[in-house]
């Protein structure tokens, strides 16, 4: 049984997954995508839905109020988990 060695998955491994028409049957080749003869591991919409939610302007378009200007950039160096910041208390 095959076990990586490393059990994380980086981002650009999970690009590639994102991307990879083989879970839907198809095999890319140069330019193209033929159908292969494999089951398909997941339907057409949900690797459509998958691209969707992959592309880089699906973000909001708008900020609200608690929206900050480094927000998403800061992670912890130990853990690698996204710093958050806390809003202030009120009285």
């Amino acid at each position: 049984m095959y076990q990586p060695s490393n059990k994380v998955i980086s981002h650009g491994q999970l690009g590639k997954m994102l991307h990879n028409t083989s879970y839907i049957g198809m095999i890319p080749f140069k330019d193209h995508n033929y159908a292969g003869k494999h089951e398909p591991i997941i339907s057409n919409e949900l690797f459509e839905m998958a691209q969707k939610s992959s592309k880089k302007d699906n973000k909001p378009l708008t900020r609200n109020e608690r929206s900050h200007a480094f927000l998403g950039l800061i992670k912890c160096g130990k853990c690698g988990c996204a710093v958050t910041i806390e809003p202030p208390k009120r009285n």
